[in-house]
């Protein structure tokens, strides 16, 4: 087995007097994709959030390329190498799909893939015909493109991606499973966030599942399509 990129221990996580994640467990091994699936309110963004120091009360642990990151400031815990796709996107929609890319370039790092422009409109085709169009002239499965693109200029060893799939058009989500494809080929480690089992089983080696912010399952899919009543119980709609 290769090495885990980031162990989680025990994590809890409180909005105001709101207790939201409650002991949560979770190791990603480099060049794994691991999908985070739960409906909504189930905690999965409030764990990304947490691991990117947005939340400001949490307690545990969590190790990322063997550095302790839990309740560092969020611009290190980037700096060292952990990407984050916000379901909300979050793109700066004056700039151009270049200039936006190029507010994501950093340093290539040592042992994960360099990404460049160049690379990035051969996995986003759809990114290299709009290279020029500002990022709000653009519809939603674009402008989920270009944020995952503009992250990976970042040159992560792990990317959090937060509901990739969510509201786009089947051709897109297709599109957008053969881009995550292509980078876990490339060697690039992931979490989904996702609802979609579909979509997940695409691309992940592995399902976690969590509801009401405490962690219910952990394996693989065949393990969970053996276990029937936990997708009933934890994803059925």
């Amino acid at each position: 087995m290769t090495e885990a990129v980031l162990e989680v221990r025990g994590l809890n996580a409180w909005y105001g007097r709101a207790h939201i994640l409650f002991d949560v467990d979770l190791t990603v091994r480099r060049g794994e994709v691991v999908a985070l699936l739960g409906r909504n309110g189930a905690g999965k963004t409030t764990t990304f959030a947490s691991l990117m120091g947005l939340v400001p009360s949490v307690t545990g642990s969590a190790t990322f390329d063997g550095a302790a990151i839990l309740g560092r400031p969020t611009h290190e815990i980037a700096g060292r190498g952990l990407g984050y796709v916000p379901e909300d996107r979050r793109i700066f929609t004056d700039l151009t799909v270049d200039e936006n890319l190029m507010v994501g370039e950093r340093p290539p790092r040592d042992g994960v893939p360099h990404w460049t422009p160049a690379i990035l409109y051969d996995l986003f085709p759809n990114l290299a015909e709009l290279r020029r169009r500002p990022g709000g002239h653009m519809s939603g499965g674009e402008q989920q493109m270009l944020t995952i693109a503009r992250t990976l200029m970042g040159n992560p060893s792990l990317v959090l991606l937060d509901e990739p799939s969510e509201g786009l058009a089947p051709r897109i989500v297709e599109q957008m499973a053969n881009a995550l494809n292509a980078m876990k080929r490339e060697g690039v480690t992931l979490i989904l966030s996702e609802q979609n089992l579909h979509f997940s089983r695409l691309i992940s080696d592995r399902a976690t599942i969590i509801e009401g912010g405490r962690i219910r399952f952990d394996g693989t899919f065949a393990e969970l399509d053996a276990q029937p009543a936990i997708s009933a119980t934890y994803l059925a709609v």
